[in-house]
């Protein structure tokens, strides 16, 4: 007589949820329901630059650690899974420059772009690399469903947690009403994950309005990243293969109810448009095409400012990976190791104890 499997809910179909379910159906020994409102890596896990970095997180003793795990784990999953040709994964150096017109440039300037005042290497092909966020999250979920354990549901999002007692968490109810018992659930929504109706509490998470755009320019751009300020505006730009991604600040509109409900703000993206051809000419609008415009939320831990990765302190059964703001698809590999080790073991091993408390919800 076999045990019976461990039945896994898991809502949200973003980069934390695949990594999750990516871990999980390693294991025979459970089964996973994914549900997913409105489609996979439909917010931030499709539409960031999908920068990552070894180091970055080094001030924070825990954050830095969990952060050097996890970009040795896509480094794993590059090699497992064909990262480079799947989902565009690559090393590549990273300079933070200066761009100002009235400025004097510097000599240092990289070929590509404008003359900057000053130019520095914050990153190297060992230390910094990029892939496709989007991409890497349906590579995950693709090879989870291969085992035949992991069923993915789109197009219903959860109305309801199913509760056993004032305590114990038994499953979900869908919009439509039907109910989906599970022995765990686990919660990766995002900036929605604050929305979910807890019987007594609120998940401290909310979200950040950012936009981006992706330009196709005529001449080849070299596989670099850049870090930029253009007079006083800080903005992240990120060069994908053939295109270039180019995100901006945040503002405060607030989250709507779902994903596919996102506002993308003309005089964002006018702004991003008028900063690239800043960075570089080969970037204006006579030299390159623009592919897409678009805005997604960043999930923000409210309360700790850290991502909340565990068990919920108030309710058994539930467990929250969420809250990772713009280092979610850097940390997405250990936060779905981390869930999947806390779901199967009860513990985690994948790194210290201090670690994981650390991101322990509260």
């Amino acid at each position: 007589m076999t045990d019976k499997p461990l039945n896994i809910v898991i809502i949200g179909a973003g980069v934390m949820g695949a990594c999750t379910a990516y871990y999980l159906s390693k294991n025979p020994s459970c089964t996973i329901t994914l549900i997913e409102k409105t489609d996979i890596a439909c917010g931030a896990s499709g539409k960031s630059g999908g920068f990552l970095a070894l180091d970055w997180n080094d001030h924070s003793q825990y954050l830095g650690s969990f952060s050097r795990t996890s970009f040795k784990l896509h480094q794993e999953l590059a090699k497992e899974l064909d990262g480079e040709s799947q989902y565009g994964y690559r090393p590549l150096d990273t300079y933070s420059v200066v761009f100002d017109p009235k400025g004097k440039a510097s000599k240092d300037s990289l070929d590509w772009t404008n003359p900057s005042r000053s130019i520095e290497q914050i990153g190297t092909k060992r230390t910094t690399a990029q892939l496709h966020p989007g991409f890497f999250t349906r590579k995950l979920l693709e090879e989870a469903k291969r085992t035949g354990r992991v069923e993915i549901k789109i197009g219903r999002g959860v109305s309801k947690l199913i509760y056993e007692n004032d305590r114990d968490i038994g499953g979900v109810v869908l919009e439509d009403g039907t109910e989906l018992r599970a022995d765990r659930v686990v919660v990766a929504m995002g900036p929605w994950s604050g929305k979910l109706p807890l019987m007594n509490d609120t998940i401290p998470i909310s979200g950040s309005h950012v936009h981006s755009i992706v330009l196709q320019p005529k001449d080849k751009i070299p596989g670099q990243a850049l870090f930029t300020t253009i007079m006083h505006e800080s903005k992240t730009f990120e060069p994908e293969d053939e295109t270039v991604y180019i995100c901006g600040a945040s503002d405060k509109e607030p989250l709507p109810t779902s994903a596919d409900q996102v506002v993308v703000d003309a005089k964002a993206i006018d702004a991003l448009i008028h900063q690239a051809g800043h960075i570089s000419y080969k970037l204006s609008s006579q030299n390159a095409k623009l592919i897409k415009r678009q805005a997604c939320y960043l999930p923000i831990s409210d309360e700790t400012g850290a991502p909340l990765i565990g068990p919920h302190a108030s309710y058994k059964n539930l467990y929250l990976a969420t809250g990772h703001s713009f280092w979610g698809i850097l940390n997405s590999p250990i936060t779905g190791k981390m869930i999947s080790e806390y779901l199967l073991d009860g513990q985690v091993s994948c790194v210290s104890q201090d670690v994981a408390s650390f991101f322990i919800p509260s």
